[in-house]
């Protein structure tokens, strides 16, 4: 149903499902629990890469149009990777 490729040049994500409407919404929670998820080590350093990078290029999730935060956030996270997140980072 999907392919997901995190290449080191190259991360793509590949739908073969149609897309629920409206979609799924991703709020400040969300990603404060993933930010939780990683210091209490439940997820690798490399989980909530993968995860932000997931929501950016998935059409199926959407956010607040007027939370700039949320996108702002889960793309420094999918670039950067988490060292640019000191392991009690909040938003």
């Amino acid at each position: 149903m999907i392919h997901l490729e995190f290449g080191v040049l190259e991360r793509r994500f590949t739908s073969y499902f149609l897309l629920v409407e409206p979609g799924v919404t991703i709020d400040r929670a969300d990603v404060r629990r993933a930010f939780q998820f990683r210091r209490e080590g439940t997820l690798s350093e490399s989980d909530p890469i993968r995860w932000a990078t997931m929501l950016i290029l998935n059409d199926a999730y959407v956010w607040d149009e007027d939370n700039e935060e949320i996108p702002d956030t889960l793309s420094e996270l999918s670039i950067g990777g988490t060292k640019h997140y000191a392991v009690d980072h909040t938003l």
